[in-house]
């Protein structure tokens, strides 16, 4: 009996698990940026009045265009690494370094639980796609497009 090999059998789960992780973080960030815009409309009295106090951009005055420009950046380059577009990967670590220095003027968060999870999860799943595109067998697919 013949042992399959395991770098056919690695790329195979890498390619099978990378694409769908790209739909999923899709959807997980139209929820987490769509949320505080469509409002907890199952939270009643004092939560909805706590929400009230999220501080978001309240160390650098923005407004929403750059909340809707960023939300739109991670939409196009989740749709490149989807086609596997070799510049879709630099752009995400861009657009995460970005994210993390802009963070630092959003002022104090405050969110639901269900924000907070997704938010959290979101990060963790962000992450495993950046690490399988440039270390698992699909940056090849990246860099075959080069």
């Amino acid at each position: 009996m013949a042992v399959p090999d395991s770098s056919i059998q690695a790329t195979t789960y890498a390619e099978r698990l990378f694409r769908p992780l790209i739909a999923v973080s899709v959807v997980m960030h139209l929820a987490v940026w769509l949320l505080p815009v469509a409002g907890p409309r199952w939270l009643k009295g004092f939560d909805v009045w706590l929400l009230r106090f999220d501080g978001y951009g309240a160390l650098l005055q923005h407004g929403q265009i750059l909340y809707w420009c960023l939300l739109t950046s991670w939409l196009l380059i989740l749709t490149g690494l989807f086609f596997y577009v070799a510049a879709s990967r630099f752009a995400l670590v861009l657009l995460i370094a970005v994210s993390a220095i802009l963070s630092f003027t959003w002022g104090i968060r405050v969110l639901t639980s269900y924000e907070s999870a997704l938010d959290s999860l979101l990060a963790a799943i962000d992450g495993i796609v950046l690490a399988m595109a440039y270390w698992s067998p699909v940056r090849a697919e990246f860099e075959k497009q080069r």
